[in-house]
């Protein structure tokens, strides 16, 4: 259902951003080859899923980010955390002319995390590219402020999947420099293993989360109470008053 709204939500905002292949994935699942969204979008990623679920989380996101750089129409640049993406584009700026010369050549190039096999698989999914490859040079050369919407010049939305606390952080870098000129969207509140709220306005600069009680169960701690609080449900709140979230997880059943 999460996943719905966010689609649903993303689609709304930005109406070319669900187009076939237009979404390039930066994000480490190891072991799960499963879009962040929760279930397998072949025709929206344009990053193979086996891309994700390499042993090395550098190596990962590299491969990622060569076959997003292979796709100059993207309308979206996904991750799952803030942090990866801050990495991926660490990694174009250490390492563009050889992704530039793995684009035109169509090649893979060896390196650690990258088992020999799933690296001879995916770099059957590559063909030459010269001319990519020498945008790429272009732009990289010119330097890295703006960059992301200078590879990608119909790109209409970064997604983040869930930043709060110190991923804001890279978000708030990202804007002002790599990222410069786009706007980001964080669809889902995470915490304690549990969907806390999904984020139904992408175009809202501050991101706004709508509670989802059905994936925990929520209680609710009344704030500046003068003596020793009791937790009330969710029909027992008063409209104006803040309260702390307790939460009780599916997972392990913690609170």
């Amino acid at each position: 259902q999460g996943s719905l709204l966010y689609l649903d939500a993303l689609g709304a905002a930005f109406p070319r951003a669900l187009a076939r292949r237009g979404t390039a994935l930066l994000h480490w699942t190891p072991g799960c080859p499963r879009a962040p969204a929760g279930w397998p979008l072949p025709t929206l990623y344009c990053t193979p899923a086996a891309a994700g679920t390499l042993p090395s989380r550098a190596a990962a996101l590299r491969v990622q980010l060569l076959f997003a750089l292979r796709q100059r129409a993207l309308h979206v640049l996904e991750a799952g955390l803030a942090a990866e993406l801050q990495d991926a584009l660490v990694a174009l700026r250490t390492e563009w002319p050889q992704l530039a010369q793995e684009l035109a050549l169509g090649r893979l190039s060896p390196q650690p995390g990258l088992p020999e096999g799933v690296r001879a698989q995916l770099q059957a999914l590559l063909t030459p590219d010269a001319a990519r490859a020498a945008e790429l040079r272009a732009e990289c050369t010119r330097g890295f402020e703006g960059i992301v919407l200078r590879l990608w010049p119909q790109l209409e939305v970064v997604v983040v999947r869930t930043a709060h606390g110190a991923e804001w952080l890279y978000c708030d870098s990202l804007l002002q420099a790599d990222c410069q000129g786009l706007p980001l969207y964080c669809p889902f509140y995470q915490a304690a293993g549990a969907l806390l709220g999904i984020n139904l306005w992408p175009v809202e600069p501050a991101p706004q989360f709508l509670l989802c009680p059905d994936w925990a169960f929520c209680e609710f701690l009344p704030c500046l109470a003068n003596k020793e609080p009791q937790t009330v449900l969710l029909d027992e709140l008063w409209e104006g008053r803040e309260y702390g979230l307790v939460v009780t997880a599916q997972p392990g059943e913690y609170r």
